[in-house]
């Protein structure tokens, strides 16, 4: 698995993703399509309160439009068109920074369609790996925390950061809080499990 002894973990949305532009632009892609914004937001919400994630096949099966092909190809179209536009600006930067001393493992939880999709057409390069998966961030790293001599963590989750630090203490956690982007900031850490609280990826990690 490793070419190195030390590896950064980072979360994808709200950490190298900007997801709230995205949905917005998805909001306004479906608009266009016929599906109101309050029902978008209304089924969207309904999807992550039932099963904590966005399935594009149920969403799609769940918005009154009979044409289910026309907002399957609208979704579709949006993330390989601007996906790389909802990369933040200083994503790209800290890997290539960290890509000759650290593996770099992209780590994101969700629908395997919706995530990979994501990812690919963001255009970033230098990564060692892509984990996606339905389980918590602290079961998904397994492989991952117990093969590295030195593991740093990402997330702008402090639920995710509390669920790894707890269960691997050796992890190094950083709780990113983006100015622009930080859906998750209010909700407090249960354990005090960051080691960092960051608002961007312009530091380097020696």
């Amino acid at each position: 698995m490793s070419k190195r002894g030390r590896v950064i973990v980072l979360d994808f949305d709200h950490t190298l993703f900007n997801t709230t532009l995205y949905v917005q632009a998805l909001r306004e892609a479906l608009e266009q399509k016929g599906i109101a914004p309050e029902i978008f937001d209304e089924k969207r919400n309904e999807l992550k309160s039932c099963c904590a994630l966005v399935d594009i096949d149920r969403f799609v099966e769940a918005l009154p439009l009979p044409d289910k092909d026309c907002l399957h190809r609208a979704i579709h179209d949006l993330i390989r068109e601007r996906a790389r536009e909802f990369v933040f600006t200083d994503a790209q930067q800290f890997i290539d920074r960290h890509r000759d001393s650290y593996d770099i493992v992209i780590l994101t939880q969700g629908d395997q369609e919706l995530q990979s999709e994501k990812v690919e057409h963001s255009n970033l390069s230098g990564y060692h790996e892509v984990i996606i998966s339905l389980d918590t961030k602290d079961e998904s790293i397994v492989a991952v925390a117990t093969h590295y001599d030195e593991v740093h963590y990402i997330d702008d989750k402090a639920k995710h950061i509390d669920e790894v630090k707890e269960r691997y203490p050796h992890v190094i956690t950083y709780f990113i809080q983006r100015p622009e982007d930080k859906p998750y900031a209010s909700t407090s850490s249960q354990c005090d499990c960051a080691n960092y609280i960051i608002t961007d990826l312009s530091m380097t990690i020696s």
